[in-house]
C-alpha cells in the first residue's frame, strides 16, 4: 500500500520519502542517501532501527531520525503498537509538523480481542495520545472507523488506499501460471484460489475443510493455498490435507508475486477468503481487478461496497455456509461468468487512480491545515 502510494503520488508531483528501517524489498532506483526532494520518483532511505529494550531509540538516535523529517509537510506513521513510532510522532507534534496515523485493521474487534489487556496498557502509557495529537487518524472503510472509534477520540477520516492499478491493465493471460503449476490446467476441475498470508486470522483451514466437504457431494474443484506462513502453522494446513486425503485437490505452491500472480488468479475460477478480519483485504480487489469472482466473508470491512459490487458473494459463518456458497458458484459456470464481468468495471470505477489520488491529496491538505509552523509548497 506504501509503495503504491508512493508511486502514484510521485508521479503527479509530490515529493514523497519513505524512512525504512529494512530496505530489502524496495525498488533498486528508489534508494538514495540524498535528502533533496525528488519529483517522479520517490526516495527510500535506510534509517537505524531501535536499539534500546522495548523497542525506543536512544536520544542521540532519535536525533538522527527526526533531522529526516525536517523537509515534510506532512509525516505519515502506519501502524500503532511500534513505541519508536509514538517517539518519533512526538518529536514531530513538538516541532509543529503534523502527522497522519493509518491504522491498517489495528483496532478491528477481532485484532482487539488479541491480548487486549496489553493493548490496553500501551494505549494507556502513551499510544492513545499518539493517535489524538494526530491530525488524521486514517481507515480505509466506514466499518474499520466504527470500530476503531471505541479506543480513541481523534479526527478519524475514511480513505480508500491509493492503489497502482496498471499493473491490471495489461494482464499477462493464465498460461504463465499453469505452464508453471499443471494442477491448475485440468478443465474438468474448477480452480478455488486462496492467495495471502496462511495465518490463522485467515483460516484457510476452513478451505481444506471445504474441499473434502465438496468432494463429498461430487463436486469437482482444485483449491490453490497460496503463500507462506510460520513454520508450524504450515505443517498444520499440510498435515490436515493429508489427514483428509486432499492431495490431489489442495496444493501449496507457495509465495507468488509480479506476473506469476495475475496470471495465477486468471488461471482460477474463484477466489475465496474465510478471514475472520480484514480491515480492507488488498487481495481482494486485486482477484477482481483481475476478473475473478469471489467468496469471502462479512469480517472483511468493506463487505457492503463488496456486495454491491455484483461480483462477490458474503457469508457470516464460514463454517457453516462456506462450502454452500462455493458450491452454488463451482456448479453454475454461467453466474461466474456473470460476476466475473462485473469485476474490472467496477475495480477500475471506484478505485481509479485519479479519484483516490484527490481523496489522498485532500486528506493531507486537511492533516496540513492543522499544522502549528509556516509549510511551503507540497
Amino acid at each position: 500500500m506504501v509503495l503504491d502510494s508512493c508511486r502514484v503520488l510521485a508521479s503527479v508531483g509530490h515529493s514523497c520519502t519513505i524512512l525504512a528501517g529494512d530496505t530489502t524489498d524496495a525498488p533498486s532506483d528508489w534508494l538514495t542517501t540524498d535528502k533533496q526532494p525528488r519529483t517522479g520518483i520517490p526516495a527510500i532511505r535506510k534509517v537505524g532501527a531501535p536499539s534500546l529494550p522495548g523497542g525506543f531509540y536512544s536520544p542521540g538516535a532519535l536525533r538522527t531520525v527526526t533531522s529526516e523529517f525536517s523537509p515534510a509537510d506532512v509525516v505519515h506513521f502506519h501502524g500503532v503498537w511500534s513505541p519508536s513510532s509514538h517517539q518519533l510522532a512526538r518529536c514531530v507534534h513538538e516541532a509543529g509538523t503534523p502527522y497522519v496515523v493509518s491504522l491498517h485493521g489495528m483496532f478491528d474487534d477481532w485484532a482487539m480481542t488479541q491480548a487486549t489487556t496489553k493493548k490496553r496498557l500501551f494505549l494507556a502509557l502513551g499510544g492513545r495520545a499518539f493517535l489524538e495529537r494526530a491530525a488524521v487518524v486514517h481507515c480505509t472503510a466506514q466499518g474499520e472507523l466504527a470500530q476503531a472509534r471505541k479506543w480513541f477520540k481523534g479526527r478519524g477520516l475514511v480513505v480508500p488506499p491509493l492503489m497502482d492499478l496498471e499493473p491490471y491493465r495489461n494482464l499477462p493471460g493464465p498460461e504463465l501460471a499453469r505452464a508453471k503449476h499443471p494442477f491448475l490446467s485440468n478443465p474438468a476441475r474448477p480452480v478455488v484460489l486462496f492467495l495471502s498470508r496462511l495465518h490463522p486470522v485467515k483460516r484457510p483451514e476452513r478451505l481444506i475443510e471445504s474441499a473434502a466437504e465438496l468432494r463429498g457431494k461430487g463436486v469437482e474443484a482444485t483449491f490453490i493455498l497460496a503463500g507462506t506462513g510460520e513454520a508450524a502453522y504450515l505443517k498444520s494446513l499440510h498435515d490436515l490435507v493429508a489427514k483428509l486425503d486432499l492431495k490431489d485437490r489442495v496444493h501449496f505452491p507457495g509465495l507468488v508475486s509480479g506476473a506469476e500472480k495475475f496470471s495465477m488468479y486468471q488461471a482460477a475460477d474463484l477466489f475465496a477468503l474465510p478471514t475472520q478480519q480484514e480491515n480492507f483485504g488488498v487481495v481482494l480487489i486485486e482477484a477482481l481487478a483481475c476478473g475473478l469472482p469471489l467468496v469471502t466473508t462479512r469480517g472483511v470491512d468493506i463487505w457492503p461496497e463488496l456486495a454491491e459490487s455484483g461480483a462477490a458473494t458474503l457469508v457470516d459463518d464460514p463454517r457453516r455456509e462456506l462450502t454452500g456458497a462455493m458450491e452454488a458458484l463451482l456448479v453454475d459456470a454461467s453466474r461466474r461468468t456473470e460476476m466475473a464481468a462485473k469485476a474490472r468495471p467496477w475495480v477500475f470505477s471506484q478505485f481509479h487512480e485519479s479519484t483516490t489520488t484527490a481523496h489522498i491529496q485532500a486528506m493531507y491538505e486537511q492533516a496540513r491545515g492543522t499544522a502549528r509552523r509556516k509549510v511551503g509548497p507540497s
